[in-house]
């Protein structure tokens, strides 16, 4: 009777568990309120600059992207409190995982509201946000991915200033350092030294660069067998390139190397955090995206796989 018990609680806790699971739309209500505390704090601020959405993406994307998403929204929280005098914020790195669950995103949203929430306590604003309470249906990582580029737009308008060239040097040694680890794991000497610095570079040439990244990525991605993300609308997506358009193209490079990482079974090896770099210029970035295509163009064969 004693092991039908524990058999029977068993079977009510996985229903537990299942019932509780967190989906898409969860995350998508989740971003609709942490864009409503944004609009608050515009209120706040008496900013009345509309933003120009950034284009839609239409490709198939996955909850890793979100997460990467929101990675690129609370570090424009973590400036938007510098600028406000307020303790600037480390925004942590994820484990890397082949299939990110929706949960994982979720989490995210719920600092974005937390932390957007602390910066409305800290100026004494009251209002609370007028929240839909039509339940959240049909969404998809691809819409969440899109709302979150909007509201990355509007917290430009927020801090007052788009991210800088320094910004996206600071993530791309990031993404440099995940290359690197990758090298080290399947016992390839990294003999690459970095491409002559080019004075002249604009954020177009870092732009193009960073999908030469994705397309080394995609290139051992399918050499393992894992999905890869349509990145053939990101050549013509924009009529004018500028840092923010390279920082988000280098975003998207971070959420796919993960899979890889893990693929390598690397799940512990966290991408470091960012750090502060001052008066870099897109030809210091170029030349770091430069070399991390050296290293990648390396690896022709992967050890070990995840199969």
């Amino acid at each position: 009777m004693r092991y039908l018990r524990s058999f029977i609680m068993l079977m009510l806790l996985c229903n537990m568990v299942t019932a509780a699971e967190i989906t898409t739309n969860d995350v998508h209500a989740e971003i609709q309120r942490a864009y409503e505390e944004i609009k608050i704090l515009k209120r706040h601020f008496q900013i009345t600059q509309e933003v120009i959405p950034p284009p839609k993406l239409s490709i198939s994307l996955n909850p890793g992207h979100t997460w990467q998403k929101t990675y690129e929204v609370l570090r424009k929280i973590s400036l938007l409190r510098e600028k406000l005098g307020f303790p600037v914020l480390s925004v942590p790195a994820r484990q890397a995982l082949i299939k990110v669950a929706p949960g994982y995103s979720y989490g995210q949203t719920i600092r974005l509201v937390t932390e957007l929430d602390i910066i409305k306590r800290n100026l004494n604003i009251s209002e609370k946000p007028d929240l839909n309470t039509t339940p959240v249906t049909g969404k998809t990582a691809t819409d969440n991915v899109n709302l979150l580029r909007v509201m990355s737009a509007e917290m430009d308008v927020l801090i007052g200033a788009k991210l800088s060239p320094s910004h996206v040097f600071a993530e791309t040694l990031r993404l440099l350092d995940d290359i690197n680890t990758l090298l080290d794991a399947v016992g390839i000497r990294d003999t690459t030294i970095p491409p002559t610095r080019l004075p002249q570079a604009t954020p177009q040439d870092v732009y193009a660069e960073a999908l030469k990244i994705l397309q080394e990525l995609y290139r051992l991605k399918t050499m393992t067998g894992l999905d890869n993300m349509d990145s053939s609308g990101f050549s013509n997506m924009y009529a004018t390139i500028t840092p923010s358009e390279a920082y988000d193209l280098v975003g998207f490079a971070l959420a796919e190397i993960q899979p890889l990482k893990a693929s390598l079974e690397l799940k512990h090896a966290l991408t470091p955090p960012a750090q502060f770099y001052e008066n870099m210029s897109p030809s210091n970035v170029l030349q770091i995206l430069g070399w991390g295509v050296r290293k990648l163009r390396l690896i022709r064969n992967l050890h070990r796989s995840a199969q």
